[in-house]
């Protein structure tokens, strides 16, 4: 009985997790780095028009700051809209988390990419102290 009733717990969060990703506008959000900036680039789906967006970045994936802040109208009835959005000063040498919000409680998932600026030293090393492996990236 008791190995049922975990199975429904967890049959139950799963549909409930997937139902309020699958709820988002917010469709395709990826980043990428570009010489000294990271692209960011997402679909609103359509739909209602929205009151702005936001775009969110952290180093730790758990306490976002906003970088950019869109208080327009967004999003068309009839087609998707197609948003990209340069990030001018990510975090140098280190993970990027970025996410989007339409206001007032639309999320999308979490991205992150990571960021290496080679410029300052020509070089890059990584994972400090070194526990299997190490990874050297040069100019």
């Amino acid at each position: 009985m008791h190995l049922h009733r975990k199975i429904l717990f967890l049959a139950s969060f799963c549909l409930i997790f997937l139902k309020s990703n699958s709820q988002t506008r917010i469709q395709e959000l990826s980043a990428v780095q570009y010489n000294q900036k990271v692209i960011i680039s997402y679909l609103i789906s359509a739909g209602n028009s929205c009151a702005g967006y936001q775009i969110l970045r952290s180093n730790d994936s758990l306490n976002f700051d906003v970088i950019y802040d869109y208080a327009g109208i967004c999003g068309e009835s009839t087609k998707s809209q197609n948003i990209t959005f340069t990030d001018e000063s990510p975090q140098k040498n280190s993970k990027n988390y970025y996410k989007v919000l339409i206001q007032p409680s639309d999320y999308s998932d979490v991205i992150s990419v990571f960021y290496s600026d080679l410029a300052e030293k020509g070089y890059l090393l990584m994972q400090n102290p070194i526990t299997d492996n190490l990874s050297l990236l040069s100019i």
